[in-house]
């Protein structure tokens, strides 16, 4: 049995030679050349940057958005006032999550307004107010948010 067992090896190491020349050996051999590389760099990409909420048009002026047009970075809580001819009076931002912005408010006629704009990072969410004002969470970081509002 133990005389099989060499004979069978024998034979699977030979069948892997071939006995060709290998292009770059030395004559006669049937090694394969040494594998050379170029120099070898590595790199480090750094880490992703936190992200940020892009510069508002209107920066952190809340009164700009009293007509019912704005862009504005907000950090909660913040209340808005609005002009009533923009069907809304007040605007509340009582909390500002890593997916979106809560929003509550008063439209003219006396109604309540809960509005909860959740977006994708990189995205964004908007919500429409009695078919008369558009709010729109452009970017939402770290409890702050980029908001734009506009007339529908």
């Amino acid at each position: 049995m133990r005389r099989l067992v060499i004979t069978v090896l024998g034979l699977v190491t030979l069948a892997g030679c071939s006995g060709q020349p290998v292009s770059g050996a030395p004559i006669g051999s049937t090694l394969a050349p040494p594998m050379t590389t170029g120099p070898v760099t590595t790199t480090t990409d750094p880490p992703p940057a936190d992200p940020t909420v892009p510069k508002a048009k209107d920066g952190s002026k809340l009164e700009a958005c009293f007509d019912g047009t704005c862009e504005v970075d907000v950090r909660a809580p913040v209340r808005l006032t609005l002009d009533p001819a923009t069907g809304v009076t007040r605007l509340s931002i009582p909390t500002i999550g890593p997916e979106g912005v809560h929003i509550e408010g008063t439209t003219t006629g006396g109604g309540s307004i809960t509005v909860d704009l959740y977006a994708d990072p990189g995205a964004y969410a908007q919500g429409v107010i009695n078919n008369q004002l558009s709010i729109t969470t452009l970017a939402t970081v770290d409890g702050h948010a980029l908001l734009r509002l506009a007339p529908v």
